[in-house]
């Protein structure tokens, strides 16, 4: 595809790579109770892999704000919905039932002493028991199809509105060069990230993943999306501009 930017699917790859990585690490983790744990852990494998935690969430968020940037740019919003809703909404129902399931069961056998099988835990115990932790309906690390379709929901107006009110043909902004590519991203990934670290740092603890409890992750996440998408919109109304011999903002 002529519009395609091949450096981002391998970054994608990667960032992918390293998330598979990490989680398959876990068990050997001696600082963290995994869903599965080994009882040889390892100091120096996880003090190697140690600092992927503080960016490899921020890195799939932005790739996937460069991703809503491209699917939005030739359809309505009606239509983005529709196909947002269907390739995230659809995988996340079916892990939930079928994916995630497995996990939860071999966690109860393994960590708490739960004694009966999986048909009688998946048939039984799964749907009646309330949601995870103190339940076992959960979607565990499929959790960010959720986040990411509920970030794609609450940014499709504002995103729509830079798309359609020529925002990005108004030459007084000046060309987005890389100083303020920076300085974009600064205003909507590293302020908001300060912000956060330092409310996790008192007395704030928010609950990972649970969409309830974890409000600060997921509001530093958002802008982290919103800010690649618009960042990326600018970026792409400058070439177009180049090519056509007019102005970008």
């Amino acid at each position: 595809m002529k519009d395609r930017v091949h450096a981002f699917d391998w970054l994608r790859i990667i960032a992918f790579g390293l998330l598979i990585l990490f989680h398959a690490l876990q068990p050997y983790n001696p600082y963290r109770t995994w869903h599965v744990s080994d009882s040889d852990k390892s100091d120096l494998l996880w003090t190697m892999l140690g600092w992927m935690r503080h960016w490899r969430l921020h890195l799939l968020f932005f790739i996937s704000g460069f991703g809503t940037y491209f699917a939005l740019r030739k359809v309505n919003g009606s239509t983005f919905l529709k196909e947002r809703s269907t390739r995230l909404g659809l995988p996340l129902l079916f892990g939930i039932v079928l994916v995630c399931p497995p996990q939860t069961w071999v966690e109860r056998v393994t960590q708490y002493g739960y004694t009966k099988d999986f048909l009688t835990f998946y048939f039984q115990d799964l749907f009646t028991s309330g949601g995870y932790p103190q339940g076992n309906l959960t979607w565990t690390h499929l959790w960010f199809l959720l986040y990411l379709l509920v970030m794609t929901l609450l940014l499709l107006p504002l995103l729509l509105w830079f798309r359609n009110s020529g925002w990005l043909e108004r030459r007084q902004f000046g060309e987005l060069s890389m100083l303020r590519s920076i300085a974009l991203l600064s205003s909507g990934v590293i302020l908001p990230s300060l912000a956060s670290a330092l409310l996790l740092s008192g007395r704030i603890r928010p609950v990972p993943c649970s969409m309830t409890g974890d409000g600060l992750r997921f509001g530093r996440r958002t802008s982290i999306l919103d800010s690649s998408s618009l960042v990326f919109a600018r970026r792409s109304c400058h070439s177009s501009s180049e090519r056509a011999g007019s102005s970008c903002p």
